[in-house]
């Protein structure tokens, strides 16, 4: 079941938008929904910096294995 929305835009933000729309062979309703969509698979700038910290932590402490080749990089992962 669908619901209708009602936003409003500056007009040239909404021509932009229509146009990236038109671009993308999207209704100008399906490009937002897209967009969100999208959104919801996008981290935070505070998750991001927490995995950044932890990286830092296992780094600090030994618990990162370094691969400097890509000969390291098959033998770690095994050759496909």
């Amino acid at each position: 079941m669908r619901t209708i929305l009602s936003i409003s835009f500056p007009a040239d933000k909404a021509a932009k938008m229509k146009k990236k729309a038109k671009r993308a062979g999207l209704t100008p309703s399906a490009y937002l929904l897209r967009l969100y969509l999208n959104e919801e698979h996008l981290i935070t700038e505070d998750e991001l910096l927490q995995y950044a910290k932890e990286a830092e932590d296992d780094l600090k402490h030994g618990r990162c294995t370094v691969l400097k080749t890509k000969a390291d990089i098959k033998r770690y992962f095994g050759s496909k």
